[in-house]
């Protein structure tokens, strides 16, 4: 799992619209002006903006 971590992580920071070509969706709901969260089943990739831009990859379960 890590490396596919890594592998979102890279991708939600330099290409995020990317992450709906691989049939994430993006979760309005958890959204907020500095966050963004993507859902594909129990992924989950959320990319906060501040300072420095942080990305988090989890799974559901």
């Amino acid at each position: 799992m890590r490396g596919l971590a890594e592998a979102l992580e890279r991708l939600a920071l330099t290409s995020p619209h990317l992450l709906a070509d691989m049939g994430f969706e993006m979760d309005g709901g958890a959204a907020s002006p500095t966050r963004t969260v993507w859902r594909r089943g129990r992924l989950s990739v959320t990319i906060e903006r501040g300072d420095v831009a942080e990305v988090r990859v989890e799974t559901g379960g």
